[in-house]
Protein backbone atom coordinates (compact mmCIF):
# COMPACT_ATOMS: atom_id res chain seq x y z
CA UNK A 1 0.00 0.00 0.00
CA UNK A 2 1.09 3.66 -0.38
CA UNK A 3 2.85 5.86 2.14
CA UNK A 4 0.76 6.88 5.19
CA UNK A 5 -2.20 4.87 3.89
CA UNK A 6 -3.86 4.58 7.30
CA UNK A 7 -3.75 8.27 8.22
CA UNK A 8 -3.58 9.88 4.80
CA UNK A 9 -0.55 11.86 3.63
CA UNK A 10 -1.93 15.40 3.50
CA UNK A 11 -3.38 15.86 7.00
CA UNK A 12 -0.95 18.65 7.85
CA UNK A 13 -0.89 19.52 11.55
CA UNK A 14 -3.71 17.06 12.25
CA UNK A 15 -0.93 14.46 12.32
CA UNK A 16 -0.03 15.76 15.79
CA UNK A 17 -3.59 15.26 17.05
CA UNK A 18 -3.88 12.63 19.77
CA UNK A 19 -7.20 11.38 18.39
CA UNK A 20 -5.63 10.82 14.95
CA UNK A 21 -2.68 8.90 16.40
CA UNK A 22 -4.95 6.72 18.54
CA UNK A 23 -7.34 5.99 15.70
CA UNK A 24 -4.40 5.11 13.43
CA UNK A 25 -3.36 2.50 16.00
CA UNK A 26 -6.93 1.17 16.20
CA UNK A 27 -7.00 0.86 12.41
CA UNK A 28 -3.70 -1.03 12.48
CA UNK A 29 -5.13 -3.40 15.11
CA UNK A 30 -8.19 -3.93 12.92
CA UNK A 31 -5.93 -4.98 10.04
CA UNK A 32 -4.07 -7.41 12.30
CA UNK A 33 -7.34 -8.92 13.52
CA UNK A 34 -8.75 -9.36 10.01
CA UNK A 35 -5.69 -10.22 7.92
CA UNK A 36 -5.10 -13.62 6.33
CA UNK A 37 -1.61 -14.98 5.67
CA UNK A 38 -0.77 -12.43 2.97
CA UNK A 39 2.21 -10.19 3.52
CA UNK A 40 0.87 -6.66 3.91
CA UNK A 41 3.14 -3.62 3.63
CA UNK A 42 1.26 -0.50 4.67
CA UNK A 43 2.13 3.08 5.58
CA UNK A 44 1.12 4.82 8.81
CA UNK A 45 2.58 6.83 11.69
CA UNK A 46 4.50 5.62 14.72
CA UNK A 47 4.82 7.58 17.93
CA UNK A 48 8.00 6.54 19.69
CA UNK A 49 10.12 8.15 22.39
CA UNK A 50 8.48 11.55 22.02
CA UNK A 51 8.74 11.74 18.24
CA UNK A 52 6.48 10.97 15.29
CA UNK A 53 7.82 8.74 12.51
CA UNK A 54 6.59 8.07 8.99
CA UNK A 55 6.77 4.27 8.80
CA UNK A 56 5.85 1.17 6.85
CA UNK A 57 4.47 -1.77 8.80
CA UNK A 58 5.22 -5.24 7.43
CA UNK A 59 2.49 -7.63 8.57
CA UNK A 60 1.62 -11.29 8.09
CA UNK A 61 -1.55 -12.63 9.65
CA UNK A 62 -1.93 -10.98 13.06
CA UNK A 63 1.81 -10.49 13.49
CA UNK A 64 3.84 -7.34 12.85
CA UNK A 65 7.08 -8.62 11.31
CA UNK A 66 8.88 -5.29 11.39
CA UNK A 67 8.59 -1.50 11.19
CA UNK A 68 10.65 0.55 8.72
CA UNK A 69 11.06 4.35 9.18
CA UNK A 70 11.46 6.94 6.45
CA UNK A 71 14.85 8.67 6.51
CA UNK A 72 14.84 11.26 3.71
CA UNK A 73 12.26 13.85 4.81
CA UNK A 74 11.50 16.43 2.10
CA UNK A 75 11.12 20.09 3.01
CA UNK A 76 10.97 21.81 -0.39
CA UNK A 77 8.23 22.95 -2.79
CA UNK A 78 4.95 21.23 -1.86
CA UNK A 79 6.57 19.04 0.82
CA UNK A 80 7.16 19.91 4.45
CA UNK A 81 7.76 16.57 6.12
CA UNK A 82 10.39 17.79 8.59
CA UNK A 83 7.61 19.81 10.26
CA UNK A 84 5.85 16.61 11.32
CA UNK A 85 8.28 13.72 11.33
CA UNK A 86 11.67 12.77 12.70
CA UNK A 87 14.10 11.00 10.35
CA UNK A 88 14.56 7.33 11.16
CA UNK A 89 18.21 7.28 10.11
CA UNK A 90 19.33 6.54 13.65
CA UNK A 91 17.26 3.35 13.66
CA UNK A 92 18.26 2.45 10.11
CA UNK A 93 21.84 2.39 11.35
CA UNK A 94 21.00 0.73 14.67
CA UNK A 95 17.69 -1.20 14.65
CA UNK A 96 16.07 -1.72 18.04
CA UNK A 97 13.19 -3.64 19.54
CA UNK A 98 10.07 -1.58 20.33
CA UNK A 99 6.56 -2.38 21.54
CA UNK A 100 3.73 -1.87 19.07
CA UNK A 101 0.21 -2.86 20.13
CA UNK A 102 1.62 -5.34 22.62
CA UNK A 103 4.02 -6.94 20.15
CA UNK A 104 7.79 -6.66 20.44
CA UNK A 105 9.07 -5.85 16.95
CA UNK A 106 12.21 -4.56 15.27
CA UNK A 107 12.26 -0.90 14.25
CA UNK A 108 14.84 0.11 11.62
CA UNK A 109 16.33 -1.41 8.48
CA UNK A 110 15.88 -5.13 8.03
CA UNK A 111 15.22 -7.87 5.51
CA UNK A 112 12.35 -10.35 5.43
CA UNK A 113 13.20 -13.91 4.43
CA UNK A 114 10.78 -16.73 3.60
CA UNK A 115 11.07 -19.89 5.68
CA UNK A 116 12.33 -21.83 2.63
CA UNK A 117 14.83 -19.03 1.87
CA UNK A 118 13.34 -18.65 -1.61
CA UNK A 119 12.58 -14.94 -1.41
CA UNK A 120 14.14 -12.09 0.52
CA UNK A 121 12.73 -8.57 0.41
CA UNK A 122 13.22 -5.14 1.91
CA UNK A 123 11.12 -1.99 2.23
CA UNK A 124 11.77 1.71 1.81
CA UNK A 125 9.52 4.76 1.79
CA UNK A 126 9.06 7.29 -1.03
CA UNK A 127 11.96 9.78 -1.06
CA UNK A 128 14.38 7.21 0.37
CA UNK A 129 14.92 6.13 -3.23
CA UNK A 130 15.44 9.68 -4.55
CA UNK A 131 18.58 10.42 -2.53
CA UNK A 132 22.25 10.21 -3.49
CA UNK A 133 22.61 6.98 -1.47
CA UNK A 134 19.19 5.33 -1.70
CA UNK A 135 18.19 2.87 0.99
CA UNK A 136 17.52 0.20 -1.61
CA UNK A 137 21.22 -0.02 -2.51
CA UNK A 138 21.93 -1.26 1.03
CA UNK A 139 18.96 -3.64 0.90
CA UNK A 140 20.05 -5.11 -2.42
CA UNK A 141 23.68 -5.48 -1.32
CA UNK A 142 22.55 -7.46 1.68
CA UNK A 143 20.53 -9.88 -0.40
CA UNK A 144 17.08 -8.35 -1.02
CA UNK A 145 15.72 -9.67 -4.29
CA UNK A 146 12.68 -7.39 -4.14
CA UNK A 147 12.45 -3.89 -2.69
CA UNK A 148 8.99 -2.45 -2.01
CA UNK A 149 8.45 1.30 -1.93
CA UNK A 150 5.42 2.86 -0.21
CA UNK A 151 5.13 6.34 -1.71
CA UNK A 152 3.04 9.51 -1.82
CA UNK A 153 4.34 11.21 -4.93
CA UNK A 154 2.45 14.29 -6.10
CA UNK A 155 1.23 14.83 -9.63
CA UNK A 156 3.48 16.93 -11.82
CA UNK A 157 3.98 17.08 -15.57
CA UNK A 158 6.93 14.86 -16.52
CA UNK A 159 7.22 13.25 -13.09
CA UNK A 160 5.96 9.79 -14.13
CA UNK A 161 9.00 9.36 -16.37
CA UNK A 162 11.31 10.31 -13.50
CA UNK A 163 9.67 7.69 -11.27
CA UNK A 164 10.03 5.05 -13.97
CA UNK A 165 13.71 5.92 -14.41
CA UNK A 166 14.29 5.69 -10.65
CA UNK A 167 12.54 2.34 -10.39
CA UNK A 168 14.21 0.80 -13.43
CA UNK A 169 17.67 2.07 -12.44
CA UNK A 170 17.21 0.78 -8.88
CA UNK A 171 16.27 -2.70 -10.09
CA UNK A 172 19.08 -2.66 -12.67
CA UNK A 173 21.79 -1.66 -10.18
CA UNK A 174 20.42 -4.00 -7.54
CA UNK A 175 19.99 -6.95 -9.91
CA UNK A 176 16.50 -7.46 -8.53
CA UNK A 177 12.90 -6.28 -8.59
CA UNK A 178 11.49 -2.94 -7.46
CA UNK A 179 7.80 -2.58 -6.62
CA UNK A 180 6.45 0.93 -6.23
CA UNK A 181 2.98 2.14 -5.29
CA UNK A 182 1.88 5.73 -4.72
CA UNK A 183 -1.15 7.47 -3.25
CA UNK A 184 -4.18 7.87 -5.51
CA UNK A 185 -6.51 10.72 -6.43
CA UNK A 186 -8.79 10.36 -3.40
CA UNK A 187 -5.92 11.33 -1.09
CA UNK A 188 -6.16 15.01 -2.02
CA UNK A 189 -7.36 17.18 0.84
CA UNK A 190 -4.91 20.03 0.32
CA UNK A 191 -3.40 21.97 -2.57
CA UNK A 192 -1.72 19.02 -4.27
CA UNK A 193 -2.94 16.13 -6.43
CA UNK A 194 -1.85 12.50 -6.38
CA UNK A 195 -2.16 10.15 -9.32
CA UNK A 196 -1.73 6.63 -7.94
CA UNK A 197 1.34 5.68 -9.96
CA UNK A 198 2.23 1.98 -9.68
CA UNK A 199 5.40 0.49 -11.12
CA UNK A 200 6.98 -2.94 -11.14
CA UNK A 201 10.53 -3.08 -12.46
CA UNK A 202 12.65 -6.21 -12.89
CA UNK A 203 16.35 -6.08 -13.77
CA UNK A 204 16.04 -2.64 -15.30
CA UNK A 205 12.81 -3.25 -17.24
CA UNK A 206 9.54 -1.70 -16.13
CA UNK A 207 7.19 -4.64 -16.65
CA UNK A 208 4.21 -2.70 -15.32
CA UNK A 209 3.53 1.02 -15.02
CA UNK A 210 0.15 2.66 -14.54
CA UNK A 211 -0.85 6.15 -13.50
CA UNK A 212 -4.43 7.40 -13.47
CA UNK A 213 -6.22 10.60 -12.50
CA UNK A 214 -9.57 8.85 -13.05
CA UNK A 215 -9.43 6.03 -10.51
CA UNK A 216 -11.75 7.04 -7.66
CA UNK A 217 -11.94 3.57 -6.18
CA UNK A 218 -9.59 1.04 -4.64
CA UNK A 219 -7.90 -1.32 -7.05
CA UNK A 220 -5.45 -4.18 -6.88
CA UNK A 221 -2.86 -4.82 -9.56
CA UNK A 222 -0.86 -8.00 -10.09
CA UNK A 223 2.51 -8.58 -11.72
CA UNK A 224 4.77 -11.61 -12.07
CA UNK A 225 8.29 -11.38 -10.66
CA UNK A 226 10.64 -14.06 -11.94
CA UNK A 227 12.79 -14.86 -8.91
CA UNK A 228 14.79 -17.59 -10.61
CA UNK A 229 15.83 -15.11 -13.30
CA UNK A 230 16.83 -12.62 -10.59
CA UNK A 231 18.84 -15.22 -8.68
CA UNK A 232 20.73 -16.09 -11.87
CA UNK A 233 21.70 -12.47 -12.50
CA UNK A 234 22.70 -12.18 -8.84
CA UNK A 235 25.04 -15.15 -9.15
CA UNK A 236 26.64 -13.81 -12.31
CA UNK A 237 27.28 -10.36 -10.81
CA UNK A 238 28.82 -11.49 -7.53
CA UNK A 239 28.64 -8.24 -5.58
CA UNK A 240 25.61 -8.92 -3.36
CA UNK A 241 27.84 -10.35 -0.66
CA UNK A 242 27.17 -8.28 2.46
CA UNK A 243 25.17 -9.68 5.35
CA UNK A 244 24.87 -6.89 7.87
CA UNK A 245 21.10 -6.59 8.29
CA UNK A 246 18.64 -8.27 10.60
CA UNK A 247 16.82 -11.10 8.79
CA UNK A 248 13.24 -11.81 9.88
CA UNK A 249 11.51 -15.01 8.76
CA UNK A 250 8.02 -15.28 7.32
CA UNK A 251 6.01 -18.18 5.93
CA UNK A 252 5.69 -18.46 2.15
CA UNK A 253 2.72 -20.60 1.01
CA UNK A 254 3.09 -22.48 -2.30
CA UNK A 255 0.57 -22.50 -5.14
CA UNK A 256 0.40 -25.51 -7.46
CA UNK A 257 -2.13 -24.07 -9.91
CA UNK A 258 -0.55 -20.68 -10.58
CA UNK A 259 -1.14 -18.97 -13.92
CA UNK A 260 0.90 -16.04 -15.17
CA UNK A 261 -0.74 -12.65 -14.88
CA UNK A 262 1.37 -11.03 -17.58
CA UNK A 263 3.28 -13.33 -19.88
CA UNK A 264 6.95 -12.69 -20.70
CA UNK A 265 8.03 -11.91 -24.24
CA UNK A 266 7.83 -15.12 -26.25
CA UNK A 267 10.00 -13.59 -29.00
CA UNK A 268 12.89 -12.00 -27.05
CA UNK A 269 15.09 -11.56 -30.14
CA UNK A 270 12.56 -9.66 -32.27
CA UNK A 271 13.59 -6.00 -32.45
CA UNK A 272 11.82 -2.82 -33.49
CA UNK A 273 13.04 -0.79 -36.47
CA UNK A 274 15.38 1.41 -34.46
CA UNK A 275 16.98 -1.60 -32.77
CA UNK A 276 17.20 -3.46 -36.09
CA UNK A 277 18.99 -0.52 -37.64
CA UNK A 278 21.48 -0.42 -34.76
CA UNK A 279 22.20 -4.16 -35.15
CA UNK A 280 22.78 -3.76 -38.88
CA UNK A 281 25.12 -0.82 -38.31
CA UNK A 282 27.03 -2.74 -35.65
CA UNK A 283 27.49 -5.74 -37.96
CA UNK A 284 28.55 -3.51 -40.86
CA UNK A 285 31.10 -1.79 -38.58
CA UNK A 286 32.52 -5.13 -37.52
CA UNK A 287 32.67 -6.41 -41.10
CA UNK A 288 34.32 -3.24 -42.40
CA UNK A 289 36.91 -3.34 -39.60
CA UNK A 290 37.74 -6.99 -40.29
CA UNK A 291 38.03 -6.32 -44.01
CA UNK A 292 40.30 -3.34 -43.33
CA UNK A 293 42.50 -4.95 -40.67
CA UNK A 294 43.03 -8.15 -42.67
CA UNK A 295 43.87 -6.14 -45.82
CA UNK A 296 41.62 -8.50 -47.78
CA UNK A 297 40.45 -7.35 -51.20
CA UNK A 298 36.96 -8.78 -51.05
CA UNK A 299 34.32 -11.00 -49.46
CA UNK A 300 33.26 -14.46 -50.63
CA UNK A 301 30.00 -16.02 -49.55
CA UNK A 302 27.70 -18.80 -50.65
CA UNK A 303 24.13 -17.84 -51.57
CA UNK A 304 21.47 -20.54 -51.29
CA UNK A 305 18.34 -18.42 -51.52
CA UNK A 306 17.55 -19.15 -47.88
CA UNK A 307 17.30 -16.83 -44.87
CA UNK A 308 20.83 -16.95 -43.47
CA UNK A 309 22.79 -16.44 -46.67
CA UNK A 310 20.33 -13.78 -47.84
CA UNK A 311 20.85 -11.73 -44.68
CA UNK A 312 24.63 -12.17 -44.94
CA UNK A 313 24.51 -10.87 -48.53
CA UNK A 314 22.36 -7.92 -47.43
CA UNK A 315 24.77 -7.11 -44.60
CA UNK A 316 27.74 -7.18 -46.98
CA UNK A 317 25.89 -4.97 -49.47
CA UNK A 318 24.89 -2.52 -46.73
CA UNK A 319 28.49 -2.35 -45.53
CA UNK A 320 29.71 -1.49 -49.04
CA UNK A 321 27.06 1.21 -49.45
CA UNK A 322 27.68 2.69 -46.02
CA UNK A 323 31.45 2.95 -46.46
CA UNK A 324 31.39 3.87 -50.17
CA UNK A 325 32.94 0.63 -51.39
CA UNK A 326 32.30 -1.02 -54.74
CA UNK A 327 29.70 -3.79 -54.41
CA UNK A 328 31.78 -5.84 -56.84
CA UNK A 329 34.17 -6.68 -54.01
CA UNK A 330 31.40 -9.06 -52.90
CA UNK A 331 31.93 -12.40 -54.65
CA UNK A 332 28.62 -14.21 -54.25
CA UNK A 333 28.45 -17.85 -55.25
CA UNK A 334 25.41 -20.05 -55.67
CA UNK A 335 26.21 -23.76 -55.78
CA UNK A 336 23.22 -25.88 -56.79
CA UNK A 337 23.60 -29.49 -55.75
CA UNK A 338 21.64 -32.73 -55.76
CA UNK A 339 18.50 -31.45 -54.00
CA UNK A 340 18.48 -27.72 -54.76
CA UNK A 341 15.02 -26.49 -55.74
CA UNK A 342 14.39 -24.26 -58.73
CA UNK A 343 12.74 -21.71 -56.42
CA UNK A 344 15.72 -21.22 -54.13
CA UNK A 345 18.17 -21.22 -57.05
CA UNK A 346 16.13 -18.55 -58.83
CA UNK A 347 15.94 -16.42 -55.69
CA UNK A 348 19.70 -16.65 -55.23
CA UNK A 349 20.37 -15.62 -58.84
CA UNK A 350 17.91 -12.72 -58.68
CA UNK A 351 19.37 -11.41 -55.42
CA UNK A 352 22.91 -11.43 -56.77
CA UNK A 353 21.92 -9.85 -60.09
CA UNK A 354 19.68 -7.11 -58.67
CA UNK A 355 22.17 -6.15 -55.97
CA UNK A 356 24.86 -5.90 -58.67
CA UNK A 357 27.50 -7.95 -56.86
CA UNK A 358 30.16 -10.12 -58.49
CA UNK A 359 28.21 -13.36 -58.95
CA UNK A 360 29.10 -16.97 -59.77
CA UNK A 361 27.07 -20.09 -60.42
CA UNK A 362 29.08 -23.24 -59.75
CA UNK A 363 27.14 -26.46 -60.16
CA UNK A 364 28.64 -28.99 -57.74
CA UNK A 365 26.46 -31.95 -58.67
CA UNK A 366 29.01 -33.91 -60.66
CA UNK A 367 31.82 -33.13 -58.22
CA UNK A 368 29.79 -34.41 -55.27
CA UNK A 369 28.78 -37.55 -57.19
CA UNK A 370 32.43 -38.14 -58.10
CA UNK A 371 33.50 -37.70 -54.50
CA UNK A 372 30.89 -40.18 -53.29
CA UNK A 373 32.23 -42.67 -55.84
CA UNK A 374 35.77 -42.11 -54.53
CA UNK A 375 34.73 -43.19 -51.02
CA UNK A 376 32.64 -46.11 -52.32
CA UNK A 377 29.29 -44.56 -51.44
CA UNK A 378 26.46 -45.85 -53.62
CA UNK A 379 25.25 -42.29 -54.30
CA UNK A 380 21.68 -43.38 -53.64
CA UNK A 381 21.49 -43.75 -49.86
CA UNK A 382 20.47 -40.33 -48.58
CA UNK A 383 22.38 -40.71 -45.35
CA UNK A 384 24.52 -38.29 -43.34
CA UNK A 385 27.47 -38.84 -45.69
CA UNK A 386 25.31 -37.94 -48.68
CA UNK A 387 24.20 -34.72 -46.96
CA UNK A 388 27.54 -33.66 -45.54
CA UNK A 389 29.47 -34.23 -48.78
CA UNK A 390 27.48 -31.43 -50.38
CA UNK A 391 28.07 -29.00 -47.50
CA UNK A 392 31.79 -29.81 -47.34
CA UNK A 393 32.31 -29.49 -51.06
CA UNK A 394 30.62 -26.10 -51.08
CA UNK A 395 32.93 -24.91 -48.31
CA UNK A 396 35.93 -26.22 -50.28
CA UNK A 397 34.85 -24.12 -53.26
CA UNK A 398 34.37 -20.98 -51.15
CA UNK A 399 37.70 -21.33 -49.37
CA UNK A 400 39.67 -21.84 -52.59
CA UNK A 401 37.84 -19.02 -54.36
CA UNK A 402 38.66 -16.76 -51.42
CA UNK A 403 42.35 -17.61 -51.84
CA UNK A 404 42.13 -16.83 -55.53
CA UNK A 405 40.43 -13.50 -54.87
CA UNK A 406 42.51 -12.58 -51.80
CA UNK A 407 39.22 -12.40 -49.93
CA UNK A 408 37.52 -13.49 -46.72
CA UNK A 409 34.90 -16.23 -46.61
CA UNK A 410 31.88 -14.73 -44.87
CA UNK A 411 30.04 -17.28 -42.76
CA UNK A 412 26.26 -17.42 -42.77
CA UNK A 413 25.38 -19.87 -39.95
CA UNK A 414 23.20 -18.23 -37.30
CA UNK A 415 23.29 -18.37 -33.50
CA UNK A 416 20.38 -20.82 -33.27
CA UNK A 417 22.13 -23.29 -35.59
CA UNK A 418 25.36 -22.89 -33.64
CA UNK A 419 23.60 -23.57 -30.33
CA UNK A 420 21.87 -26.66 -31.74
CA UNK A 421 24.93 -27.81 -33.70
CA UNK A 422 22.92 -27.78 -36.92
CA UNK A 423 25.85 -27.44 -39.30
CA UNK A 424 28.27 -29.77 -41.02
CA UNK A 425 31.58 -30.05 -39.21
CA UNK A 426 34.33 -28.79 -41.54
CA UNK A 427 31.55 -27.69 -43.90
CA UNK A 428 29.25 -24.71 -43.39
CA UNK A 429 30.50 -24.87 -39.78
CA UNK A 430 33.61 -23.06 -41.06
CA UNK A 431 34.34 -19.58 -42.40
CA UNK A 432 36.87 -16.79 -42.02
CA UNK A 433 34.39 -14.38 -40.44
CA UNK A 434 30.81 -15.33 -39.55
CA UNK A 435 28.67 -12.20 -39.35
CA UNK A 436 25.51 -14.13 -38.38
CA UNK A 437 27.11 -15.90 -35.42
CA UNK A 438 25.48 -13.59 -32.86
CA UNK A 439 22.04 -13.47 -34.49
CA UNK A 440 19.37 -16.12 -33.71
CA UNK A 441 17.10 -17.46 -36.45
CA UNK A 442 14.04 -15.46 -35.38
CA UNK A 443 16.12 -12.28 -35.51
CA UNK A 444 17.53 -13.30 -38.93
CA UNK A 445 14.00 -13.37 -40.31
CA UNK A 446 13.10 -10.08 -38.61
CA UNK A 447 16.21 -8.28 -39.92
CA UNK A 448 15.62 -9.61 -43.42
CA UNK A 449 12.12 -8.09 -43.29
CA UNK A 450 13.67 -4.78 -42.24
CA UNK A 451 15.81 -4.72 -45.40
CA UNK A 452 12.71 -4.80 -47.63
CA UNK A 453 12.41 -1.02 -47.28
CA UNK A 454 16.15 -0.50 -47.61
CA UNK A 455 16.41 -2.36 -50.92
CA UNK A 456 12.96 -2.21 -52.57
CA UNK A 457 14.39 -3.56 -55.85
CA UNK A 458 14.53 -7.02 -54.22
CA UNK A 459 11.36 -6.72 -52.12
CA UNK A 460 9.69 -9.66 -53.87
CA UNK A 461 12.70 -11.92 -53.36
CA UNK A 462 12.98 -10.92 -49.69
CA UNK A 463 9.28 -11.57 -49.10
CA UNK A 464 9.72 -15.01 -50.66
CA UNK A 465 12.77 -15.74 -48.50
CA UNK A 466 11.00 -14.68 -45.32
CA UNK A 467 7.95 -16.83 -46.07
CA UNK A 468 9.73 -19.89 -47.45
CA UNK A 469 10.06 -23.10 -45.45
CA UNK A 470 13.45 -23.34 -43.74
CA UNK A 471 15.32 -26.21 -45.40
CA UNK A 472 18.95 -27.31 -45.92
CA UNK A 473 17.89 -28.86 -49.28
CA UNK A 474 20.40 -31.66 -48.96
CA UNK A 475 18.03 -34.61 -49.37
CA UNK A 476 15.07 -33.00 -51.12
CA UNK A 477 13.52 -29.56 -51.54
CA UNK A 478 10.74 -30.62 -49.16
CA UNK A 479 13.22 -31.36 -46.35
CA UNK A 480 12.10 -29.25 -43.36
CA UNK A 481 14.59 -28.18 -40.70
CA UNK A 482 11.82 -27.48 -38.17
CA UNK A 483 10.42 -31.01 -38.59
CA UNK A 484 13.78 -32.17 -37.30
CA UNK A 485 14.71 -29.50 -34.74
CA UNK A 486 11.29 -28.17 -33.75
CA UNK A 487 10.04 -24.63 -34.26
CA UNK A 488 12.76 -22.01 -34.18
CA UNK A 489 10.63 -19.56 -32.20
CA UNK A 490 10.46 -22.11 -29.37
CA UNK A 491 14.15 -23.06 -29.61
CA UNK A 492 15.14 -19.39 -29.60
CA UNK A 493 13.02 -18.78 -26.52
CA UNK A 494 14.76 -21.70 -24.77
CA UNK A 495 18.14 -20.38 -25.92
CA UNK A 496 17.40 -16.95 -24.46
CA UNK A 497 16.05 -18.25 -21.16
CA UNK A 498 18.97 -20.61 -20.55
CA UNK A 499 21.80 -18.30 -21.60
CA UNK A 500 20.37 -14.94 -20.53
CA UNK A 501 18.42 -15.98 -17.43
CA UNK A 502 19.94 -19.28 -16.28
CA UNK A 503 16.54 -20.97 -16.44
CA UNK A 504 15.96 -24.36 -14.84
CA UNK A 505 14.07 -27.14 -16.62
CA UNK A 506 11.06 -26.80 -14.32
CA UNK A 507 10.75 -23.08 -14.99
CA UNK A 508 11.22 -23.43 -18.75
CA UNK A 509 8.71 -26.27 -19.08
CA UNK A 510 6.19 -24.12 -17.21
CA UNK A 511 6.86 -21.14 -19.49
CA UNK A 512 6.62 -23.21 -22.69
CA UNK A 513 3.20 -24.45 -21.64
CA UNK A 514 2.06 -20.92 -20.80
CA UNK A 515 3.42 -19.17 -23.89
CA UNK A 516 3.28 -21.71 -26.73
CA UNK A 517 0.16 -23.71 -25.85
CA UNK A 518 2.16 -26.93 -25.48
CA UNK A 519 1.31 -29.71 -23.06
CA UNK A 520 3.84 -30.80 -20.45
CA UNK A 521 5.08 -33.77 -22.51
CA UNK A 522 5.85 -31.64 -25.57
CA UNK A 523 7.40 -28.90 -23.44
CA UNK A 524 9.75 -31.40 -21.80
CA UNK A 525 10.57 -32.89 -25.21
CA UNK A 526 11.56 -29.47 -26.55
CA UNK A 527 13.73 -28.77 -23.52
CA UNK A 528 15.39 -32.20 -23.51
CA UNK A 529 16.13 -32.07 -27.24
CA UNK A 530 17.64 -28.60 -26.97
CA UNK A 531 19.85 -29.58 -24.02
CA UNK A 532 20.90 -32.85 -25.66
CA UNK A 533 21.98 -31.08 -28.85
CA UNK A 534 23.49 -28.12 -27.03
CA UNK A 535 25.72 -30.40 -24.97
CA UNK A 536 26.62 -32.92 -27.65
CA UNK A 537 27.50 -30.30 -30.29
CA UNK A 538 29.82 -28.17 -28.16
CA UNK A 539 32.86 -29.36 -30.13
CA UNK A 540 31.60 -27.23 -33.03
Amino acid sequence: FPELTITGYSLGDWLFNRQVIEEANKALQYILDNNDQHIVIIGSVLEYSGSLYNVAYVIQGNKILGVIPKTNLIRSQEFNETRYFTSGKKFIDEPCLINVLGQEVFFGEMLFVSNDNFVKFGVEICADTWGVSPTNSDLYKNGAEIVFNCSASTYNVGKPLLREVLCSSSSLRGKGAYVYTSTGVTETSSDVIFSGHRIVSVLGENIYSSESLDTYYSSIKYADIDLEKIKYHRLTSGWMTENNLINLEFNLPVSNDYKLVSKPNKAPFITNDAESESIIKAVSNALYNRLTYSKAKGLVLGISGGLDSTLALLMCTYMCDRFNLDRKLIHAVTMPALATSDESKTRALNLMEKLNVDSYTIDVNQEVVHHLELINHDGLSKDITYENSQARYRTLVLMNLANAKNSLVVGTGDLSEIALGFSTFNGDHMSMYNINAGIPKTAIRNLTKYFINTYPEISQELNDVVNAMISPELVSSSQSTEDFLGKYEINDFILHEILANGSSKERLVFLLQELFDLDKVDSEMYYDRFIRRFKSQQYK
